[in-house]
Parts: C-alpha cells; structure tokens; sequence
C-alpha cells in the first residue's frame, strides 16, 4: 500500500471546502436522519453542545457522542437554550473533546404544546423528525434519592502469536451521584473502576493476576447557581478551574457580582498510576473566573488562576494558568488556554530564566455557513520541569518541544450526508523534521433506516522517520427492540526508516441492546492480523442505570 504524502491532506481539505457549496438542498434521504450536534466545550461536570431547542433537541435526550464516527459515550440533556445545551455523561467514563459529533438516539419526553409550537416555528424540518421511540432509563422517568450507573465489564484478548501472552480483565465501573444527601444543595458524587488483569503465562513472561483500581472521584460539593458560596470537599476536579488538575482537599469561591467569582484549593495530589493518596506531593492556589452569565448561553467566559505544586518542603512548580473562551454561543469562536512558568530558587538555577511559557493552545471556530463549520488551531507545548525530574539532562526537556498547526472543517447537508476533513503539521526541537497528518471522513445518516450511520474514514501521516495509512469503514445500524447493531473493518499500515513495512487488519462486530428501563447489554468481538498483533478479542458488558 502506497504512503499518502502531505499533499493528500492539502487536497482533502480543498475537495471538502469546494464540495460545502455546491451540494444541492434536494439530495435529502428517504428517512430524516435524529438531530445532530457538536460538544462545544466541556468541563468537569457538564457538556456542552452547539445546537438546543431550535434545532430539534429536547430535555432528557440521550446523544452518543463520536469522534470520527466511532463511539465514546453517552450523554443525558439537562439544559436547553435555543442554539446550547448542557448535558451528564451517563455512558462509559471518558474523556469528551470539543469538536466530538453527537446524536440523538434516545429522545425525551414531547415538549408541552406551548413549547412545541415554538419549536415547530423555529426549527428545521429536517431535525425535527421523530426518533423511534425506546425505553428510556428509570432515572429519567422518576426522582430517585441515588441515580448514576454501574457497569460489569468482562474482556478476554486471545494473543495468537509466539508470545501467546492472553489476557483476561473482569472489571467494574461506578459513577453515582446522590442529590440532597444532607440539608441545604448538597451533591455527593463517586466516580471508579474496579479492575483485574489475569495474564496468562508466555515464553518470556510469568502468569500475573493484579488489581488496578482507581478512584477518581469522592466530592460532596454546593454548587447551586444562587448560591453565594460554592464549596467540594474530597477527592476533586473542578468545574470552575478543570486545568489545574485533580486535588484530594477543598476548594471554596464565593461571588463578586454576576458572573465573578473567587475562589481558592489545596490539597495533595493523588498519585496518577495508581489513583492512590499522596501526602507527599501538596497543591494550593488560587482563581478568579468571569462571564458575561451562569447558565448555558454564555458568549464569553475567562480564568485566571495562579498554582502552586510543592513536594515536601521544596518547591515543585509554580505557574499561572490562563484559560477563556469568546462567542461560544455565536458563529465565531475563540478559546485560548496557556500557562506561564514562574521559576524560583532551584527552577531559576536550573532554567536560567524567571518566565517561561510551557503550554498554550489557540483554536478559532467559525460557523462559515449553516452547516459548514472550520477552526483551525495552533499550539505550542515545552515540557516543565518538576522536583521529580529536576535532575535530568537538559536535552530530553528540549527534545520534548513541540508546536503544531491544525486545519479541521466539517460540511452536512442537513439530511443525511457529511464529510469531514482535517490536517496539519507538527515539529520541535531536535527533530530531523516536520512531521504531516491528515485525515477525511465521509458519513451517510438514515441510509438504512432512522439512527443510521455509515461512515468512510482515511488517515495519514508522513514523518521523517514514519509514514502511515489507515482506513476503516463503520456501520451502525439500530434494529428492532432496542437493538443496535455495529460493523467496522480497517488496515493500518506504516513504513519505519531502517526497519520496514508493517501490515495489519482488523473486524469487529458488536451488539448492544436495551434490556427494560435500566438495563443496557453489549457483546462485541474483533479479530485482529498481520504484522503486529495476531489475535481475538471478546468484550461483554452490562450496564444498570438509575
């Protein structure tokens, strides 16, 4: 298989922004497809997409959100504004990026006829064609002292190979929220994993079964819009402040005026391996956070806030954290996220210099056309030193630089039809050069039947010592009873600089079915072959919300 060069990203952007144009408004498919959405921004708690009321989304949808047409998790709709909306991750644990597609594959309850006459007025006929109706989670339907979700996983890879190294993980993942577990707007929240990995022995390993169990959550917070006084206390990622990380200790901020707040943390950091407490490693700060309004329509919003990381008595690091958003709402977008290093004592000695900017990112936003959007984004990343890593050679740190140019835009015709396209170039110091990527996707809505989705992926990169390709073709198609069936087959192939080429392939097949009011099953297998991994692997899950 031939290796794309840089061209092919140049050639997939300019075919996707000529293509936005002159599509024709009559290609519309024979069932319309369930309203769609894009995550605008997302924070600890909340995600937040770019379409609401006037695009056909109601309070208590279910959306899947996908990245390159492959799915990530769930999400639940709580807020709706006429263009926004904010929703809980109620799906698997993961981590939801800005940019991310989302669906509707659940929908709530009708809007009352006030609202639906004022929805029918403002919303496209294409988004407002029903989704077939399914039984919808428990903890939508009824107040429950205890919601959240539980999932029994089950995976077995069977390795093929020489080194015939299989692998059997039963696990367990938590995420429960209980609401006025105590007087006055409290929140308790626990978020983990329980998890086994049985190794089976191979030529040049032992057998090995061990625990992984993480914690990530254990917060009692007041965080009630009205209220003056906002407050967590456990094991914590803020809302309000998400880029310093996560504290086991208290954070407070109490409001200026509307839409300023200011607050203060400390606490230790948990160890990242293990999710184990640490009492070694402390982190205190402070922060001011401004926006134009609570809720979900905000058109800006800015924080600042200056952190501190210490390990013992000695310093660790030290910076101010930079991070706003401008028209998140509107048609053009602008965030911006930085952090500036404040180097004292052993840093100065070590660095040379009292300043340095470890990490910015820029990204632009535009919505060129109703259904054509484009950003492009830059960022600029330089690895911090640390007490831990204080004494390394100062080459691996500037090695470790990078900075990189991204091109992203994405077209829908409103019916059915998307395509995609993205590509960009990254360097750094001491690096023999730049390295290229690219990528183009092409999706078909309602091609089978409402919920529906077939879509073409392809991706590339062309480095100085790396070169690679790698398309897939992934179909999901809902069945009858609440079944949702998936189909998704790829090569990935690359060349390495003095080693040589490398051909893989892989199938998967899964299943997921709605089981009554709470319960959600899913069975998927994938075969994988060629040069790197030989192999089968089988996942079962089972999921209970409430």
């Amino acid at each position: 298989m031939s290796i794309t060069s840089r061209r092919g990203f140049l050639a997939c952007i300019l075919a996707c922004c000529l293509a936005a144009p002159a599509a024709r408004a009559g290609d519309q498919p024979d069932a319309p497809a369930p309203p769609r959405a894009k995550v605008s921004y997302v924070s600890a708690e909340q995600v937040y997409l770019d379409a609401g009321r006037a695009d056909g989304l109601r309070a208590g949808d279910v959306l899947r959100i996908l990245r390159r047409d492959a799915p990530v998790t769930e999400v639940t709709l709580e807020h709706l504004a006429e263009h926004s909306a904010s929703c809980r991750i109620t799906g698997a644990a993961a981590d939801v990026h800005p940019g991310d597609a989302a669906v509707v594959i659940l929908q709530g309850p009708a809007p009352a006829p006030d609202d639906s006459a004022a929805v029918q007025a403002t919303a496209p006929a294409t988004t407002a064609a029903p989704v077939p109706a399914r039984a919808r989670p428990a903890a939508q339907n009824r107040p429950s002292f205890l919601r959240g979700r539980l999932a029994l996983q089950w995976l077995h890879s069977n390795d093929r190979s020489e080194a015939d190294l299989d692998l059997t993980q039963p696990s367990l993942r938590f995420d429960l929220r209980s609401r006025e577990p105590f007087a006055g707007g409290h929140e308790l929240q626990v978020r983990g994993t329980l998890r086994q990995n049985r190794r089976a022995a191979g030529f040049s390993s032992p057998a090995e079964n061990e625990w992984r169990n993480r914690v990530y959550l254990v917060t009692l917070s007041r965080e009630r819009p009205d209220d003056r006084w906002h407050y967590s206390l456990g094991r914590i990622t803020s809302r309000a402040v998400s880029g310093f990380g996560q504290i086991d200790g208290l954070l407070a901020s109490g409001r200026l005026a509307d839409g300023l707040r200011l607050g203060a943390f400390a606490g230790f950091t948990p160890d990242p391996r293990t999710s184990e407490p640490n009492g070694d490693q402390r982190k205190t700060g402070g922060f001011l956070a401004w926006s134009d309004a609570d809720g979900v329509d905000r058109a800006w919003d800015l924080v600042l806030a200056a952190v501190g990381e210490y390990e013992g008595n000695e310093t660790s690091r030290e910076y101010l954290l930079l991070d706003g958003d401008l028209g998140r709402d509107g048609p053009l977008r602008l965030h911006h996220s930085a952090e500036l290093e404040i180097n004292r004592d052993w840093r100065y000695a070590t660095e040379g210099r009292r300043f340095a900017l470890s990490n910015a990112v820029t990204t632009l936003s535009a919505r060129l056309a109703p259904r054509w959007s484009a950003s492009l984004s830059h960022d600029r990343r330089e690895l911090y030193r640390t007490w831990a890593t204080r004494s390394l050679p100062d080459s691996l740190f500037r090695d470790a630089e990078r900075s990189g140019l991204r091109l992203r835009t994405r077209w829908s015709d409103g019916g059915g039809w998307s395509l995609a396209a993205d590509g960009g170039v990254r360097g750094g110091a001491g690096r023999d050069g730049d390295t290229w990527s690219w990528g183009a996707t092409a999706g078909r809505a309602g091609l089978s039947g409402p919920g529906s989705h077939l879509s073409l992926d392809l991706r590339g990169f062309d480095g100085p010592r790396v070169s690679g390709l790698t398309p897939s073709l992934r179909l999901d198609q809902p069945l009858r009873g609440g079944l949702d069936l998936q189909v998704a087959a790829g090569l990935y192939s690359y060349d390495i600089v003095d080693v040589g080429a490398r051909r893989s392939h892989w199938t998967r097949v899964g299943a997921r079915r709605i089981l009554g009011r709470s319960w959600l099953a899913g069975l998927e297998y994938e075969r994988d072959g060629g040069d790197d991994f030989r192999g089968d692997r089988l996942r079962a899950d089972l999921t209970l919300r409430f």
